[in-house]
């Protein structure tokens, strides 16, 4: 088994994904995966279409219609079309995985968990904010994190589920969306080990050291009860020298714990400067298209200019570019990797 060169196909079809309604003949196709944030798909169409497609492309609606993306006989991808591009040469439809409509989902119910698994708190919003339309077809993986925490929502607070989710994915949740799934688990997501990113395999883009993200000591503030005014806030680190501090509010935690793990999460990353390695997976790579979700580990060993690397890493996006011409078809596959425990740096 190895990467190689698939072939793309996309479709436009009603929101759940109950009814193709037409494959596109594109000349240009781009898709991702990410960890911890939505992603995004976008094709270009070629001069000609199938006359049959012509009535469904002069009537795109965002949300009404999403995207498909197949690689060879594979659905890879699939998301809400957000904005369609018509110029004088063709259309370009744009779209987004189906965390979007997360975006666009408020928590309509009350809701207070007390030491809670923040897996258990985030599929209960996601079923919350499809409770009242659940159109999109979106199922959950759940797998616990084994961090616990306490939150509460108020339905006239109007709060976005997605911002909720984001909290807690930088608290010491993980989440991913894979087709019509959000999976969830620990700051490590159960899934298979990728091979060795050796220079075989892997083309190096640019290897960063990423300082200006680093703190040794961390901070994390939540928000108290109402009527405490001693603050909320949980810490990490401050131990090695030089002393180099960052502080994170997160009004969402409301104890002492979450902002404990809050802390420990962001410190087992930046106490030291983290790395992050962009390159190309080459068609040679011994992994199926199937393997490459976010999350998923793999040794980065390599002599990248002056320096050797051999470090555990995980996949933190997937980046698909597939072009076709009258030259043939060509892919390019680009990886994202960061040190374990990685979470969104300080400022």
């Amino acid at each position: 088994m190895t990467l190689g060169c698939g072939h793309p196909r996309a479709f436009i079809q009603s929101v759940g994904g109950t009814n193709p309604i037409t494959e596109l003949a594109v000349s240009n196709v781009s898709w991702g995966r990410r960890l911890d944030e939505l992603s995004d798909g976008r094709v270009v169409l070629g001069e000609t279409q199938d006359a049959a497609c012509l009535p469904v492309l002069a009537s795109l609606t965002p949300f009404s219609h999403e995207l498909a993306i197949w690689r060879d006989s594979e659905e890879v991808w699939v998301g809400p079309v957000s904005e369609p591009i018509y110029t004088l040469g063709g259309l370009t439809i744009p779209a987004r995985d189906l965390f979007q409509w997360f975006e666009r989902r408020l928590l309509p119910f009350d809701r207070v968990f007390t030491d809670v698994d923040l897996s258990v708190i985030a599929a209960a919003y996601i079923d919350d904010a499809l409770s009242r339309d659940n159109t999109p077809a979106i199922a959950t993986d759940v797998n616990l994190c084994g961090i616990t925490g306490t939150r509460s929502v108020a339905s006239t607070a109007f709060r976005r589920a997605a911002d909720e989710i984001r909290e807690l994915a930088r608290t010491g949740l993980d989440f991913t969306v894979v087709r019509r799934r959000v999976i969830f688990g620990g700051i490590e997501i159960a899934v298979p080990n990728l091979p060795t990113l050796t220079a075989d395999i892997f083309e190096v883009g640019e290897v960063r050291l990423a300082g200006l993200e680093m703190g040794n000591e961390i901070t994390v503030f939540g928000s108290p009860p109402e009527g405490v005014t001693t603050p909320i806030y949980g810490q990490a680190g401050g131990v090695d020298v030089p002393l180099v501090q960052q502080t994170y509010s997160e009004p969402s935690i409301l104890d002492l714990a979450s902002a404990t793990s809050a802390a420990e999460t962001r410190y087992a990353l930046l106490r030291s400067a983290p790395l992050y390695v962009t390159g190309r997976l080459l068609e040679s790579a011994p992994v199926s298209m199937a393997d490459l979700i976010p999350g998923a580990h793999a040794k980065f060993v390599q002599q990248v200019g002056f320096r050797s690397f051999d470090e555990t890493m995980r996949l933190v996006a997937v980046d698909v570019d597939a072009t076709a011409s009258d030259d043939g078809e060509t892919e390019t596959v680009r990886l994202t990797m960061q040190p374990l425990g990685a979470v969104e740096g300080g400022g």
